[in-house]
């Protein structure tokens, strides 16, 4: 806010009517500062183990693993943000069976796979389908016949460069296949 009163998007990011500016420099940093409190009232009140649902956060996002159905763990989640004069966004929020479909959680896909081998299931981590085709993407970029002017060397050590940080991110658990096809 200016010292007038007026309302400033500072920093980048898009402006929001509440909240931070979507993708702002301040926002992971306001998100950690307002929603730790949430943080440690699961700790201390052993709601992980009382609900048999474990939170899962990064800034803003946030993702309750539940075993024993989902209306109490949203309930309290919902009470707490309440009393933190916080609320959940209803538009983004959804409820999702693992073992039927797949959801997407900072740019990994996840869903509860059945192993070939022992027929058990597991949690499958992989790369989600947006974050394979923006690496399809940069790499066709790269690759591209504008560059055939530089040398080839060159275009290799880029590509090479940014397919080894995607895979030094992405190296997780279940993506090796995922890894082969890009």
């Amino acid at each position: 806010m200016d010292k007038d009163g007026t309302k400033r998007n500072v920093g980048g990011g898009k402006g929001n009517r509440i909240g931070t500016p979507q993708g702002g420099v301040i926002s992971p940093l306001l998100a950690n500062f307002y929603l730790h409190p949430l943080d440690r009232i699961w700790e201390r009140q052993q709601l992980q183990q009382r609900l048999g649902a474990c939170i899962v956060r990064y800034a803003d996002d946030i993702v309750i693993l539940c075993r024993n159905g989902t209306e109490q763990p949203m309930a309290v989640l919902q009470h707490v943000l309440a009393r933190l004069d916080l609320t959940l966004n209803e538009v983004k929020t959804q409820k999702v069976n693992t073992y039927e479909e797949r959801f997407d959680f900072l740019v990994f896909g996840i869903w509860m796979g059945k192993s070939l081998r022992t027929g058990n299931h597991y949690p499958h981590v992989q790369p989600s389908k947006k974050a394979v085709q923006t690496i399809k993407d940069r790499v066709t970029f790269q690759a591209r016949r504008g560059r055939t002017l530089m040398p080839l060397d060159k275009v290799i050590r880029d590509v090479n460069a940014t397919l080894r940080g995607w895979i030094g991110y992405f190296h997780f658990r279940n993506c090796g296949k995922t890894a082969r096809t890009v």
